[in-house]
């Protein structure tokens, strides 16, 4: 719920209007060029720093959350990756119905809804009788780790080519969230353990 939470804040709201935005622009490529590199830029400034710091504090979350949640920090940190993976990924749908390809981005779905099920069953098959918090720590890994893998190659071969960007292209529009996201992380890391030291015992 939380990294849910945050997606809809992040991507998903953004998504709500790439739709409209990529269908006024479909037949004027550089338009609609110009249109994906913004909103993906700004999807990226929105949704890496606030999951980045959201990872590097889940501990203190979960904890508030009271004790039978503890353990769930790394759980939650895990499942913020799949966030930052999110903040494209969102758009491949919008971009294949925007280049009318409604039944291509219907498979993409039905192919990760599928595949999601499968990865979940084989953790669980071979986890099965392990602690819990091993199994929810698998769980998410796995779901990351697919969810990761399949987002990449989505937007790869069928919605970046579409808008006339590149994976490299992606990688230059991160950067500047990326580099934000780490001193983020660094000052929050670094303020959690200098503050219990300045304060008095």
């Amino acid at each position: 719920r939380v990294v849910g939470l945050g997606m809809q804040l992040g991507a998903q709201s953004l998504q709500t209007v790439s739709l409209p935005a990529f269908s006024r622009s479909q037949h004027d490529p550089e338009a609609i060029k110009e249109i994906a590199r913004k909103l993906l830029t700004l999807s990226f400034a929105v949704t890496l720093p606030m999951f980045s710091l959201l990872a590097a504090i889940s501990p203190g979350i979960m904890a508030a959350l009271g004790q039978e949640w503890s353990s769930g920090g790394p759980v939650l940190a895990v499942l913020c990756i799949s966030g930052v993976f999110g903040s494209f990924s969102q758009f491949t749908v919008p971009i294949l119905q925007a280049a009318s390809e409604p039944a291509l981005a219907a498979r993409i779905i039905w192919v990760q809804s599928v595949t999601g099920i499968l990865v979940f069953l084989v953790i669980a098959h071979f986890l099965r009788g392990k602690p819990d918090d091993l199994q929810l720590l698998a769980q998410a890994s796995g779901r990351v780790a697919w969810g990761a893998c399949f987002a990449i190659c989505a937007a790869a071969l069928f919605a970046l080519p579409r808008v006339g960007l590149r994976l490299t292209d992606l990688g230059k529009l991160v950067l500047p969230s990326l580099g934000a996201s780490l001193v983020g992380v660094v000052v929050c890391v670094l303020g959690a353990r200098v503050i219990p030291l300045a304060l008095p015992q």
